[in-house]
């Protein structure tokens, strides 16, 4: 059963990473390719992970994603950004990401629910609080473009301080 789960998730975690790397080369707007590559990265990390506990070892769970996440919307804070040419593309693939991470955090939470292993739920709630914090974040930034001016002006990222 476990192997199962393991092979599911890292078969969505390698897709969500071509997603986001794809979906980097469909904007010019290089504070979206950033946030984009560190979401590909993210899940990159996630399917080691899931390798390394199908195959037995101890998995680190640790990213500074956060710290990164924050330096980028600091950047367009200081910078005024606005996305212009990029929006319909952009909002597009974040519908699209919004739903996948979703997806992700729902089968973590559905298998976690359903184990009696006590190892196995602690990894796949580590997982569904990793990708409840994409979750965030991508809410977050459609969040922004619809009113950038005053959300970097309050923002200082609280719904993301728990993950």
């Amino acid at each position: 059963m476990a192997q199962d789960i393991f092979d599911f998730a890292m078969k969505m975690e390698k897709e969500g990473e071509v997603f986001y790397r794809e979906s980097s080369g469909k904007v010019k707007d290089q504070q979206a390719v950033k946030l984009l590559f560190l979401l590909a990265n993210e899940e990159k990390r996630h399917y080691e992970l899931v390798k390394t506990y199908k195959e037995g070892l101890a998995g680190v769970m640790y990213t500074a994603f956060l710290k990164e996440v924050k330096t980028v919307f600091s950047e367009m804070k200081a910078s005024d950004h606005y996305l212009d040419e990029d929006k319909a593309t952009l909002m597009d693939i974040l519908d699209k990401a919004l739903k996948l991470e979703d997806k992700s955090v729902q089968l973590y939470k559905a298998e976690a629910e359903k184990t009696d292993n006590k190892e196995l739920k602690e990894i796949l709630l580590l997982l569904k609080k990793e990708e409840d914090a994409h979750y965030s974040l991508i809410s977050s930034w459609i969040e922004y473009y619809g009113r950038p001016a005053q959300w970097l002006e309050q923002a200082e990222f609280t719904q993301l301080e728990d993950y």
